[in-house]
């Protein structure tokens, strides 16, 4: 009974920990509630342990020869994972690639506190079954100090920019948190442990090999954090050219009106004294037909104002010419006073990206669906922008979250709209149906 209650203790101290580890970055995107979540985790991790201990504790009695013992017994430990793997990938609602690289990681630090505890107990004359005095203490030790610097790493250098890890590099990280845990694994099962315990330079040398482990883990979290920076600055370049090349846009309707009024002033001279001469002759029907040919030959120039917002009507302009020349109807319905508590660099951003995805989704579309319309309503304290647009294709990962579709890129556009909606104490919803793409963000200008 002692050694069966050893080895339920022994499975449960190791795998209650490492499971917290496994929900540990994904906390906020569990399919049921955290309640059922728990309950679930909780009852399956017993059941595993009580078949683990059982089915251990049995091999014990039947199976004398103790190297056969072990492999059979780690067998059934890892035939007990699978349940475990299964629940995981159910339980949460996000990439299978994220899944699978954070229970790689997870199994790697279970396999590395294992093996610390081998090393420092193979060579006890108690030892004959896992989890027995003192390796029971000795793993829940090392799982005690190992566990806060895993998640101490996983909070500091992956969680930081899981969301903006596309497919491809999440799929690249599960495979070298996979492949390690392989190679580990695969080193490690024809290891003899008695020999490494005996020697204690090749036990340092062991340890500090398990320990490299992590220094790559480190490693390819701080390139791909370095990468996403470079490509964060990119994004940032790409927004100021698009704002300076609204900029000079709006200086060259500038320059052109008041070429155009400069002209107009020159002009009207000789029209006056033409309308004065036909009226000093009484020629009324003349003045007025000259009049109504002046009229029709007027010339609506420039930005259109359709709000008091310049940097609205500046981007609404700018997007408008440019919807014009892709073949692009555009239609906007504009309701915003004077004076809106919103940063003119926030709404550049918001509109500018909003405006940006329309513009190329609507281009790629057919040609009767190549349509925008763009409505901003103010009530109450409430900012309300959408953009309705036609759309070709779209990309929707297994998370239901959009992808960008343009080559190169990776959301980043999307992302910032969600950070300027939070900083206002607002939300972003994005929809579509087989006509048009929606996307809506509320802005409470009260906060």
């Amino acid at each position: 009974m002692i050694v069966f209650l050893q080895l339920l203790c022994g499975c449960l101290v190791q795998l209650v920990p490492f499971a917290f580890l496994c929900f540990y970055p994904f906390h906020s995107h569990f399919r049921l509630s955290l309640r059922k979540t728990l309950v679930i985790t909780g009852v399956l991790l017993l059941t595993l342990a009580l078949c683990f201990a059982g089915a251990a504790y049995l091999l014990d009695q039947h199976m004398p020869d103790e190297p056969a013992q072990m492999n059979a017994i780690n067998i059934v430990f890892f035939l007990c994972l699978l349940p475990c793997f299964g629940w995981y990938c159910y339980a949460l609602k996000i990439s299978w690639q994220k899944k699978l690289f954070i229970f790689a990681f997870t199994l790697t630090a279970a396999l590395t506190v294992t093996c610390i505890q081998n090393a420092l107990w193979a060579d006890s004359p108690t030892r004959s079954m896992p989890y027995e005095h003192p390796t029971l203490l000795s793993l829940a030790i090392s799982t005690s100090a190992l566990l806060p610097l895993l998640m101490l790493m996983l909070r500091v250098c992956y969680m930081p920019m899981a969301d903006g890890l596309s497919a491809k590099e999440s799929g690249t990280l599960a495979l070298v948190s996979l492949t390690l845990f392989l190679m580990l694994a695969c080193g490690i099962v024809p290891m003899d442990f008695v020999q490494l315990h005996r020697s204690s330079w090749l036990c340092m040398m062991f340890i500090m090999l398990l320990i490299s482990v992590f220094v790559i883990y480190v490693a390819v979290f701080r390139m791909l954090f370095y990468a996403h920076e470079r490509i964060a600055v990119q994004q940032a370049l790409n927004r100021s050219e698009r704002q300076l090349e609204m900029n000079r846009e709006q200086y060259r309707h500038i320059t052109d009106n008041i070429d155009y009024a400069q002209r107009q002033r020159h002009e009207l001279r000789h029209h006056m004294l033409a309308v004065q001469g036909l009226l000093h002759e009484g020629k009324t029907e003349e003045v007025q037909s000259y009049l109504a040919h002046q009229i029709e030959g007027l010339d609506v120039h420039g930005i259109p104002a359709v709000c008091d917002s310049p940097i609205v009507n500046s981007l609404i302009g700018y997007y408008a010419d440019q919807a014009q020349n892709d073949g692009i109807t555009f239609t906007t319905h504009i309701n915003m006073p004077p004076h809106v508590s919103i940063r003119d660099d926030d709404m550049a951003v918001l509109l500018g990206n909003l405006l940006d995805n329309a513009l190329c989704a609507a281009a790629a579309a057919e040609t009767d669906q190549r349509s925008i319309l763009l409505n901003i309503i103010y009530s109450g304290s409430m900012l309300a922008i959408t953009v309705d647009n036609g759309y070709s294709r779209l990309r929707v990962d297994e998370a239901h979250s959009y992808q960008s579709t343009k080559p190169g890129h990776i959301g980043i556009g999307l992302k910032n709209i969600e950070a300027i909606a939070q900083a206002y104490d607002g939300g972003v919803e994005l929809t579509h149906d087989p006509q048009q793409f929606h996307a809506s963000v509320m802005l409470n200008m009260a906060s």
